[in-house]
């Protein structure tokens, strides 16, 4: 039989492989999209640095914090992934076929156009 923990592992490895086929690669490239050519550098690689920060913090924090709170510690990601969630679909624009002047715009509008 197989252990909790080997689930457990299994689980983070999905979920990793997961976020490196879906939402993972947007820190490569939402930065050049969304701001000016003198700013593109500097975005990107925050975000890029941001996305590797949270990304090697959540599974060390995860195993702690499952001992010591039990099955509710994965509320912690839950929580803040849907309100971002929530954020980026209300607020952030379509880029598809826009050029980042109208993208900016968008942005300045405020609320999602459809």
């Amino acid at each position: 039989m197989y252990s909790c923990s080997s689930h457990i592992h299994f689980c983070i490895f999905k979920a990793g492989f997961c976020f490196s086929i879906g939402i993972g690669p947007v820190a490569w490239f939402i930065g050049t999209e969304l701001a000016g050519s003198g700013a593109q550098a500097r975005v990107q690689s925050l975000s890029i640095s941001a996305q590797y920060v949270t990304s090697f913090a959540c599974p060390v924090i995860y195993s702690p914090l499952e001992q010591l709170i039990g099955p509710f510690s994965f509320s912690l990601f839950i929580i803040p992934l849907t309100v971002t969630t929530f954020w980026i679909y209300y607020y952030m624009p379509e880029t598809r076929n826009r050029s980042p002047e109208q993208i900016r715009s968008l942005l300045e509008a405020g609320k999602r156009r459809f």
